[in-house]
């Protein structure tokens, strides 16, 4: 996958940015740059161009960022047919809020180690997402974070941990099992609410806050 990715940015080295329009049918993935979510015009790109593209219309989408970006903007709202996604970035620490909110149709996403902290709302109702491997470096999330999530069935918390927001899995009804790392001090209130999927849970003794 890695030699797949790099192949696909080395053909887009000099703009890392929308390939051409008359190429986007004919594309596997659809490159875009930090920038291009800050300026919020992504989704009205993608939403006219996929309106002209016949067949299956799902899109899978890679964020390339620059070795000078180190945040991912807020509010990266995206239309339901991007299905998978990949952020590649070595010195992207964070996310911000309201990332991929109510992205429904999104089935896989690929995080960069690097990130450390995320905002609220970040997978808010993507119920089309059943798995997701966390970033290794990951110490804090924020309110909502996996909140609506009900296609997810197992999630694997980083060891780094420290502190998640409220309602964190609230809703996430097909999860059945999850075991919270010894890093973790700090959760939010109602961080478990209605995940009744759950039949235990093993509170870490390092935890010093709930709500």
């Amino acid at each position: 996958e890695k030699e797949k990715i790099d192949s696909i940015l080395s053909d887009a080295r000099t703009a890392f940015a929308y390939i051409a329009d008359e190429d986007l049918v004919k594309c596997e993935y659809v490159i875009v740059t930090a920038d291009d979510i800050n300026k919020q015009n992504i989704v009205v790109k993608l939403t006219d161009l996929l309106n002209h593209k016949t067949g299956n219309p799902d899109v899978n989408v890679i964020i390339a960022c620059n070795d000078q970006d180190t945040k991912i903007p807020d509010k990266f709202e995206v239309p339901k047919f991007i299905k998978n996604l990949i952020i590649v970035g070595e010195n992207i620490t964070s996310i911000g809020h309201s990332f991929l909110y109510r992205c429904r149709g999104l089935t896989s996403l690929q995080l960069p180690n690097s990130i450390t902290t995320i905002g609220n709302v970040f997978l808010y109702g993507c119920a089309g997402l059943t798995s997701l491997q966390l970033p290794e470096m990951l110490t804090s999330v924020g309110n909502y974070f996996l909140s609506g999530c009900t296609g997810l069935k197992s999630l694997q918390l980083p060891m780094t941990l420290t502190s998640v927001g409220d309602y964190f899995l609230a809703d996430c009804t097909g999860l059945t099992s999850l075991e919270l790392p010894n890093s973790l001090t700090t959760v939010g209130g109602d961080f478990l609410f209605r995940c009744t999927g759950l039949t235990s849970l093993e509170l870490p003794k390092t935890l010093t806050a709930v709500g």
